[in-house]
């Protein structure tokens, strides 16, 4: 495949920070990490693309180091950058670029209130153990009608994009899951709205297919997680990989919070006792672990699907901000005085 410059572009190669799953935030001049394998060797320019493939060129990169087997450096913004979602283009050193779309976002002026949208549970395949079937037109609605109707700032999608099982519930091939994983990005790129993501239990469930998750959504590169945040508009956003591993005979492997996530959110919590709001999204609280952390430390929502069943307790409701399974999706709006969540439209009004 060849680009506009007539160099070839690896897009089997992964960026691994910024990702459209996970996309820096950086205004006009302002500064941005990101970070490719070693193997390749450092980029020596790099480029955003708008919606049109308009190439802005980024000053520097600057080198920032080595860390395992990965390169970091520091990348600006141009002064010029309008408001927008933008691609990532590197451009490396044996003349190869390589590129992430919609993975560097601008937000634009500052505004006291914004909404965004929460969706989860897509399942482009159902995991019906009768009668599975394809639901990628239904995921083609959603994506749609939040884009023309809806227009939130931001996506928080808290997992459960593809379906490990089928039938009598037997794990599916690992063909069938990578397949399912591509269609869901292709379908989920359509749409240009900064996307955040973080995986549900049958995303990466199996070892077969967590090299296929990481090219297509990408996520732990960092000590095998999917963990990040991130601060918008004075409110910190806390992504807690909650998904689930599971052995040959499907049965799962480990359901609590690791000790070194543990560490790290309490960390993240601490940090955040001056944001004006903070929101921790994660796909389900399976151990049972999060009501520590609800208890002693300032989070004003919980965002989770994965069922109809709460995980947050019962005294503690006015963090809970589940997607119930029949809405396709809800949207939650900040202002100075509040929060306020409005849910939207069931899947069977799309």
């Amino acid at each position: 495949m060849s680009h506009s410059s007539g160099m070839p572009v690896r897009r089997d190669m992964i960026i691994e920070c910024p990702r459209w799953t996970r996309p820096a935030i950086a205004g006009p001049g302002g500064t941005f990490e990101a970070v490719v394998p070693a193997e390749y060797g450092w980029p020596t320019e790099a480029f955003l693309l708008d919606a049109t493939g308009k190439r802005l060129a980024c000053p520097g990169p600057t080198r920032t180091g080595r860390h395992n087997a990965f390169l970091h450096l520091d990348l600006t913004a141009p002064t010029d950058l309008a408001p927008g979602l933008y691609d990532l283009l590197l451009r490396l050193r044996p003349g190869v670029e390589v590129h992430e779309p919609h993975c560097v976002w601008a937000p634009g002026h500052e505004r006291k209130t914004f909404t965004f949208a929460h969706i989860s549970d897509l399942h482009i395949m159902s995991p019906d153990k009768v009668r599975p079937r394809d639901q990628a037109d239904r995921m083609r609605r959603l994506m749609q009608h939040l884009r023309n109707e809806v227009r939130p700032e931001f996506i928080l999608n808290t997992g459960d994009i593809i379906s490990r099982y089928g039938s009598g519930g037997a794990p599916l091939p690992p063909a069938d899951m990578r397949r399912q994983m591509r269609d869901a990005r292709a379908i989920l790129l359509t749409t240009r709205i900064p996307h955040f993501l973080t995986p549900g239990n049958h995303d990466i469930a199996f070892p077969s297919i967590e090299s296929e998750w990481h090219r297509c959504m990408g996520g732990f590169w960092v000590d095998g997680r999917n963990d990040y945040a991130f601060t918008y508009r004075g409110c910190r956003f806390i992504a807690l990989d909650r998904s689930l591993g599971y052995d040959e005979r499907h049965r799962i492997i480990e359901r609590g919070i690791a000790p070194g996530q543990r560490t790290w959110l309490t960390t993240e919590l601490e940090a955040s006792h001056t944001a004006m709001r903070t929101f921790l999204f994660c796909h389900y609280d399976y151990g049972n672990d999060l009501l520590p952390a609800l208890a002693t430390h300032a989070i004003d929502r919980v965002l989770y699907g994965h069922s109809d069943t709460s995980c947050v307790p019962a005294e503690l409701q006015d963090h809970d901000a589940q997607l119930l399974s029949r809405y396709a999706y809800q949207t939650i709006t900040v202002t100075a005085t509040g929060i306020r969540r409005d849910p939207g439209w069931a899947w069977d009004d799309l």
